[in-house]
């Protein structure tokens, strides 16, 4: 009689703990999907805010709309790209379950620059605006930031 009062009650509790269990995890993954989202981002901004335009910036490594090209210390090539689901530094992961990035590239007028990029534009970008969006089957999150470039053709 016991065994089937314990079973009876587990049956109607299942479904409460079950709930429960799954909305604990889709939190979680958002959590870490979100989390790691920004800490691509602060990666990135770091390094853009260093950039020299008039010296970081060749014919080889324009910008685009969808990914970043630079060279680090005048001599290494570093890109910032997405690849399916992927964010990648070069050919490192910073996040996954990536949508979509955008960039966005403006002189020191406030007059945006359309990709494709001539050496000219690029060399005169005063600022960057990346818009990275995330997503999960749990949901979706977008990450903005605008970027002051720190050197450039006018002193800050």
């Amino acid at each position: 009689m016991v065994v089937i009062i314990v079973g009876i009650i587990s049956a109607a509790i299942a479904p409460i703990f079950t709930s429960g269990f799954q909305a604990f995890i889709s939190a979680r993954n958002l959590s870490a999907m979100s989390a790691g989202g920004e800490l691509a981002m602060d990666r990135m901004s770091i390094e853009m805010r260093g950039i020299d335009p008039s010296a970081d910036f060749n014919a080889s490594t324009l910008p685009s709309a969808t990914q970043f090209k630079f060279l680090q210390n005048g001599t290494t090539a570093v890109t910032y790209s997405v690849s399916g689901t992927s964010l990648n530094r070069n050919s490192n992961l910073l996040a996954s379950n990536v949508q979509s990035l955008s960039l966005s590239y403006f002189n020191s007028g406030g007059t945006a620059l359309t990709p494709p990029l001539t050496l000219a534009n690029a060399q005169s970008i005063w600022l960057v605006t990346i818009l990275l969006q995330l997503s999960t089957t749990q949901g979706s999150e977008s990450l903005t930031t605008t970027i002051y470039l720190r050197s450039g053709p006018i002193n800050r």
